[in-house]
């Protein structure tokens, strides 16, 4: 998941192992996979890709029931001014201002939900997040039914780690929007990082279903199927995010791995064929994957395809010249076709990376 940034295993099916799915994905490892060894992000170590991602839940969940707020909820255009204007600071990034916005419409209407909520959200990019939940609290008092306020609390008790509390709110958004994709989304990244996979799943699942355009619910939802070992399952998801997000990174990187760890099932069972034919498609989404290679070269080897075997090896050395795996394979190969003079060379350099390697660690 951990899957994290590690690379496929060479005897064994990679799959995720650890209690905390959020540790699974860590951004740092998805240039690193690209550029070396393959590696799943798992379900949802998305501390910082969440970070990223979040302005998207944002506009997704909040801002869509945000602006009808806006529209019905202040009853005079001075307050509305002052919302407006805040909003614009917000988006721009001056916290400061936007709270004295928010807070001039509150002193025109105490009770303006809209206001409040918007006034969380700056104490939230402050960091603020007692403070924060204090004034989301607040308007759900004013409003029960304010989904905006509700799934906003939500938001909130999910980064302070209160998942269940997390949970609970975003149960009474779909209550009061059933239709609405997002909660079953974010209800779903709760119940990831509390270890349940199943619920998750299911939220992931109803969210795609509700909005079947939801790349975020795709994704997530081919992370989790991954992690659990449905491997089939998570291709189609990963695909489905390309289709609508061809240059999604992780999407990409993950259906890459998935492909590998697929044809690792099939050359266990004997199918060498079906095994070539996913690493190939492994390598062709990308070329990066230098064990997908490795592997490769090592099952074209036992289907004495030694001119393929050698082929994958020195596409590996091209894209890590110190990787001494690929020196030694393309050594042992190039004996075997009787090249014993450049299987020489390949030899002392496996060696001398080896040693290299092995006065680096003292």
């Amino acid at each position: 998941m951990a899957l994290c940034g590690a690379p496929v295993d060479r005897q064994v099916v990679y799959r995720a192992s650890g209690s905390r799915l959020t540790n699974l994905l860590k951004v740092y490892h998805i240039s690193r996979i690209l550029q070396t060894r393959p590696g799943r992000t798992g379900l949802l170590g998305l501390k910082r890709l969440q970070t990223v991602r979040e302005l998207t839940l944002y506009q997704k969940t909040i801002v869509s029931i945000l602006w009808l707020c806006v529209l019905t909820g202040c009853t005079t255009y001075e307050a509305r001014d002052h919302l407006t204007s805040g909003a614009n600071y917000l988006e721009l990034g001056d916290t400061d201002l936007a709270m004295v916005e928010f807070k001039k419409a509150l002193k025109i209407e105490p009770h303006n939900t809209t206001a409040l909520v918007r006034l969380g959200q700056a104490y939230e990019k402050k960091g603020m997040t007692d403070e924060a939940i204090a004034e989301f609290q607040k308007a759900i008092s004013y409003n029960p039914k304010s989904a905006n306020a509700q799934a906003a609390l939500g938001l909130a008790y999910a980064r302070k780690g209160m998942l269940d509390d997390a949970i609970i709110q975003y149960l009474k958004v779909i209550d009061i929007y059933p239709g609405f994709a997002e909660p079953y989304f974010m209800m779903g990244l709760a119940y990831g990082e509390n270890d349940m996979l199943k619920k998750a799943i299911i939220s992931f699942r109803r969210a795609a279903d509700i909005d079947p355009e939801y790349t975020e619910a795709h994704l997530y939802l081919g992370l989790a199927y991954d992690t659990i070992g449905n491997t089939e399952g998570a291709i189609q998801e990963f695909e489905k995010v390309l289709e609508l997000r061809p240059h999604d990174a992780v999407a990409t990187i993950n259906l890459a791995a998935t492909y590998t760890n697929l044809a690792i099932e099939y050359e266990q069972k004997g199918l060498l064929n079906e095994a070539i034919f996913n690493l190939q498609r492994a390598v062709a989404i990308n070329q990066g994957l230098l064990d997908a290679h490795m592997h490769l070269g090592r099952i074209y080897e036992k289907k004495e395809m030694l001119q393929e075997a050698m082929s994958e090896y020195q596409q590996v050395i091209s894209l890590d010249p110190g990787f001494p795996d690929a020196h030694k394979q393309l050594a042992e190969a190039l004996k075997r076709v009787g090249l014993y003079n450049m299987a020489e060379k390949e030899a002392e350099i496996h060696k001398n990376l080896t040693k290299s390697m092995e006065m680096e660690k003292r």
